[in-house]
């Protein structure tokens, strides 16, 4: 187990994989944030598994939503209208839904997707979130994809880890690949986000890349 702020190092965390060849396990909300957790579970330990991925803040300012979509030339979507946003018009759309991730990392509930297929991505993200050009564009993929599409074997439920993409997958990526090689990545599985894994599906099925890049 990995914890504490150097957990958030991504690049640590895989080096400890390869350096011991055994599973390394990366907790939600490894930060100083979690340490109220943790005190939590010492005094009241839970007689089973809790998920704390999404036990953070209810959105407090949906009545702003319309004025800040219409500042933004953006407009509201449904979510069965979110598939052909992003891979027919190729765009990058916000999701808000639920609770907030606990945690460094955004996760799908407070997110921007778009499909790494789309042209000129990496600027287009930039443009939109003021991210710095060397910061990580993560890809979301299926946990059961996983194998297929990086060069080891992946779970990184939180975005903990990197990998390197199979040869075709490279030039598939290339918007998102660092110059390392690397791409920062979160595997979801139905249990723990029907919703992304459904979306996730639905878009591997349409463009053959069961892939999202998602930022906060």
């Amino acid at each position: 187990v990995v914890t504490g702020g150097v957990a958030q190092n991504m690049h640590l965390n895989t080096a400890l994989e390869e350096a011991f060849g055994l599973p390394v396990h990366v907790p939600p909300d490894p930060t100083d944030a979690g340490l109220s957790i943790g005190h939590l579970y010492l005094l009241l330990k839970p007689q089973q598994r809790q998920e704390v991925t999404f036990l953070g803040l209810h959105a407090r300012d949906l009545k702003a939503l319309p004025s800040l979509t219409a500042r933004h030339r953006g407009r509201a979507l449904v979510p069965e209208h979110l598939l052909e946003a992003v891979v027919g018009r190729r765009g990058i759309v916000g999701v808000l839904r639920g609770r907030q991730e606990v945690g460094p990392r955004a996760l799908g509930h407070r997110s921007l997707v778009a499909s790494p297929l789309a042209p000129d991505l990496r600027r287009r993200f930039h443009a939109v979130t003021g991210r710095r050009p060397f910061d990580f564009l993560p890809l979301m993929v299926p946990l059961a994809n996983a194998t297929d599409l990086f060069t080891r074997p992946l779970v990184s439920p939180y975005m903990s880890f990197v990998r390197q993409p199979k040869g075709q997958w490279k030039r598939t990526f290339e918007s998102v690949v660092q110059p390392n090689g690397q791409v920062l990545v979160q595997t979801v599985t139905p249990e723990s986000d029907a919703f992304m894994h459904r979306l996730l599906a639905d878009v591997g099925a349409r463009t053959g890349v069961p892939a999202l890049v998602m930022v906060p």
